[in-house]
């Protein structure tokens, strides 16, 4: 037989396969990402250290007892110092409340080169007279400053007795209690016209007196029930066209159902001895 030689069926050599998923590289969108870093870094840059935007011109107002001089002190501006993040720093602000008669400060700018500060300062709404001196204190019950004379068209609140050491400190709210009691009857007694408020004197049991410009004295006592009180004392010296104001050397509603009055001494008034102020209460 005829020898047959056997064939292997060719073998195929496949050939790799080009990668079709890799993506080019973009390299435009590179450049402009970088450019857009560039641009931002250049903007913070002029902004916040070129000289520029440095603070050339410090402009104070509002101020009305401290001058332009004193504020910048206190605010410690560097002319270094950059304009948009001084505007921004709230203890620049803070450094100038610090003094007791500033209220309040906000600050703005005017571009490119002038930072304002707007310069809010407390306003008197009583002044406090202690044995450590006067005092003017703001509505909102703060003591700011300490002055030599009695302000005049400024109410007083008197304190009588010995009070502590450190009841007054500058800059800090009053709290205490007949402090407060004396404030809020001053508060009070200032809308009423009749009684012509000059002076409250209060003590350290916080009894209330109301010295009144046309001389006379409404005595409330305790501070309880002290709307009742200021309303008997008002009906009381409206009464009678006026007579009891004009006549009084001092009316006492420290009980207000049984208020009473006294006439001033004889020869002023032509009255002498206590009335009693039956049908006011």
């Amino acid at each position: 037989m005829p020898h047959r030689t056997r064939t292997r069926p060719p073998i195929r050599l496949l050939a790799s396969k080009k990668r079709t998923n890799r993506k080019r590289r973009d390299w435009a969108s590179i450049v402009t990402r970088i450019g857009c870093l560039v641009l931002c870094a250049e903007i913070l840059w002029f902004l916040f250290l070129s000289p520029i935007f440095r603070v050339h011109r410090l402009r104070i107002v509002g101020q009305q007892t401290l001058s332009a001089d004193q504020i910048a002190s206190e605010a410690k501006i560097k002319p270094t110092d950059n304009l948009l993040l001084t505007v921004f720093n709230p203890h620049v602000t803070a450094r100038v409340c610090q003094d007791p008669v500033v209220d309040t400060v906000t600050a703005s700018l005017s571009l490119p080169r002038t930072l304002i500060l707007h310069v809010v300062e407390r306003q008197p709404f009583v002044q406090l007279r202690t044995s450590g001196g006067l005092w003017l204190v703001d509505f909102k019950r703060v003591p700011y400053k300490k002055i030599d004379h009695v302000a005049p068209g400024v109410p007083i609140l008197q304190l009588s007795g010995q009070e502590p050491e450190n009841e007054v400190i500058l800059g800090h709210a009053l709290n205490q209690y007949w402090m407060l009691s004396g404030l809020a009857l001053l508060q009070q007694a200032s809308a009423y016209p009749v009684l012509n408020l000059g002076s409250v004197k209060v003590d350290q049991n916080a009894n209330l007196c109301l010295n009144s410009k046309d001389h006379f004295q409404v005595k409330f006592g305790q501070p309880d029930g002290i709307d009742l009180k200021i309303a008997v004392a008002v009906k009381a010296l409206e009464a009678d066209s006026g007579r009891i104001a004009r006549e009084a050397l001092y009316v006492d509603v420290s009980s207000p159902n049984q208020p009473v009055w006294r006439p001033q001494p004889k020869g002023q008034t032509g009255n002498t001895g206590n009335g009693t102020l039956s049908g006011i209460q």
